[in-house]
């Protein structure tokens, strides 16, 4: 009978990582194996043992042949294979038991398989981003398209406001060009200002009308939430402000543009020739007059 050598044991436990499976985790000790030359000679659901290529083909032959007896001296590859099996490691995840003889490729599967599972968690990890991105992407897109169509709709008391506010903004800054104020013809009460006669700018007045249009849009999704609404007003959240202020300044930029456009026309006209009269003049003149030091004129 052959005899098997003299050999400690290496007992390692393998955590396998976030993302890790089962599936994951016998491929990875698979992919392992073959990278080290050890083939699976026996495999469940959760372990398999790995032998040395000669050894598979010895009990393939063996297997085949039965009268051909067994080879006359024992391989040095002889208890050199590898015990991998699945183990759960409680609240710390799936992990993997390796057991083998210090004397075979035991270390270097050990090496392979902790890369292998590494990989694997990282692209799990990258998975679950993707998959979490490509949710709040469509969370995003749904409350885009449901806000909008309740500005669009005149029926809905958001979509009221919006034509309102669109109208008297018109009014008060494409006519005039003029900042209004609480007592101006065409302005319209607005939140927190108690009544008191106050200047405001064409953007802060869009700010403000997104604040009491949230307020609008949160009292129909409030009332839709127990038949047509497409989304549950919680998982809203944070999104409805900023989606509010998308549609809103979608609808007000071009009256925007125009706007600060007559309004600061003078102003960047100076610029302009400025910047201009700025060109004629030399780099070294231009440093000079800025009294910059000469050392660092470059």
């Amino acid at each position: 009978m052959p005899r098997r050598p003299a050999a400690s044991l290496l007992d390692v436990r393998i955590p396998c990582g976030p993302g890790v499976d089962d599936v994951l985790a016998m491929r990875a000790c698979a992919e392992a194996a073959a990278e080290v030359g050890l083939c699976i000679g026996t495999k469940t659901a959760g372990s398999m043992v790995l032998l040395p290529a000669v050894e598979v083909t010895r009990s393939l032959l063996r297997c085949l042949s039965p009268g051909m007896g067994r080879p006359a001296s024992p391989s040095g590859e002889s208890g050199s294979g590898v015990a991998a099996e699945l183990m759960s490691r409680g609240a710390d995840g799936l992990a993997i038991s390796v057991v083998s003889s210090t004397q075979g490729r035991g270390e270097a599967f050990i090496s392979a398989l902790r890369a292998r599972l590494l990989r694997f968690a990282g692209s799990s990890n990258r998975g679950q981003s993707e998959v979490q991105g490509a949710t709040l992407q469509h969370r995003r897109s749904s409350v885009y398209l449901l806000v909008s169509r309740l500005l669009c709709d005149t029926t809905e008391a958001p979509g009221s406001f919006v034509a309102e506010f669109v109208h008297g903004f018109s009014d008060r800054y494409m006519d005039h060009n003029q900042s209004p104020s609480s007592g101006s013809a065409g302005s319209r009460p607005r939140c927190g200002d108690g009544g008191s006669s106050i200047s405001i700018t064409a953007v802060g007045d869009c700010l403000i009308a997104t604040e009491e249009l949230r307020g609008l849009v949160e009292e129909v999704l409030g009332k839709m939430q127990n038949y047509s609404c497409p989304v549950f007003l919680e998982e809203v959240g944070p999104l409805l402000q900023p989606t509010v202020e998308r549609c809103l300044f979608a609808r007000m930029g071009p009256m925007l543009w125009r706007h600060y456009a007559t309004k600061l026309r003078e102003r960047d006209g100076r610029f302009l020739r400025k910047t201009r009269a700025l060109g004629d003049v030399s780099d070294k003149a231009l440093l000079e007059a800025l009294e910059v030091k000469p050392a660092l004129y470059g």
